[in-house]
């Protein structure tokens, strides 16, 4: 009839593979009681906990959480790289923050600026930092990592180029700002990202080490404040937020953790697969399937005996 499957589902072996397959694989909804029936009869006279065993030690063989793969990544090549990376963004990052004293003089100078005036402008700096610390979290994971790093750093660029060629004081105050909301996305969202690629074993260590680039950009701004004009000093600074937007747009990819987040575990393992290639791990295997945040919640319930058939899971949060 219309109902359920007559078969006990842990005497239906079609029915038992079906509901683990379900859970662990993610292949689709149950079939239909007439269909379990007909296909009962093509499966092999196995014992249905006999190949409830199998179906489950090779689901969970070829299955793998995201923090788990990248802990098979030895550290390499790529870390290196991605390091790097990290500390010229970090470099950038403080050169657009630590001009703001020595852009003083000039509009003392050209904008016939006061003491308080001075200070609007380098508090300016500080509301667009709280503004886009609060908004940064929401954007980076509605729109992705990379690509709200490339749109809030080159936002900030762009901003820093008109900054320079700013003629009266108020709106120098308020492209300073916005140029500080668009800089402290790019940070905030920058840490995530970066840290999103890191194995357990030296993620501590390699998250540091980047903040080294911090005293590099600012030592750079100090240097270069006794021979430049204080517009091509900003001129400086949004030429190295613009230099970093290429450089990430030509050589970053999306977080592995991001895509699984999402439910693009594919693209997930083609960036994870990518990285060991890199680094020379030949040991890791790709065919394996990268488990979603919601690995035992597929949007449809089992009853309670097709619930006993599979093993429970936690939920993995990438």
């Amino acid at each position: 009839g219309g109902g359920r499957c007559t078969h006990a589902p842990r005497n239906c072996p079609w029915h038992t593979a079906l509901a683990y397959a379900r859970r662990a694989q993610r292949v689709g909804p149950l079939c239909d009681p007439p269909v379990c029936r007909a296909r009962a009869e093509m499966v092999p006279a196995v014992s249905s906990s006999n190949l409830l065993l199998d179906g489950m030690r090779d689901g969970m063989r070829r299955q793998v959480s995201t923090a788990t793969a990248l802990d098979e990544i030895a550290v390499g090549r790529f870390h290196g790289l991605h390091l790097l990376r990290a500390m010229y963004a970090w470099c950038a990052f403080s050169a657009c923050q630590e001009l703001t004293p020595y852009v003083f003089a000039g509009l003392r100078t050209e904008l016939r600026s006061d003491t308080s005036g001075e200070g609007v402008f380098a508090a300016a700096f500080a509301a667009g930092c709280m503004i886009g610390a609060v908004i940064s979290a929401a954007l980076g994971d509605s729109f992705g990592r990379l690509k709200m790093l490339l749109t809030s750093i080159s936002a900030s660029a762009l901003l820093g180029a008109a900054l320079a060629g700013a003629q009266r004081y108020y709106l120098l105050v308020a492209l300073r700002m916005v140029e500080a909301v668009a800089w402290s996305i790019a940070q905030n969202i920058f840490i995530v990202w970066y840290t999103e690629f890191l194995p357990t074993s030296g993620r501590g260590a390699l998250t540091n080490a980047f903040s080294l680039g911090w005293p590099v950009g600012r030592a750079l701004v100090i240097v270069s404040a006794g021979y430049l004009h204080w517009r091509l000093l900003l001129l400086l600074s949004s030429a190295m937020l613009g230099s970093l937007a290429l450089l990430l747009g030509f050589t970053a990819v999306e977080s592995p953790r991001y895509h699984v987040a999402t439910g693009d575990a594919d693209s997930a393992m083609r960036v994870l697969a990518s990285m060991a290639r890199t680094n020379g791990t030949t040991s890791f295997d790709e065919a394996r399937r990268l488990v979603p945040r919601s690995a035992t919640d597929d949007g449809c319930k089992l009853d309670s005996d097709e619930e006993a058939l599979v093993p429970r899971t936690r939920p993995l949060r990438s």
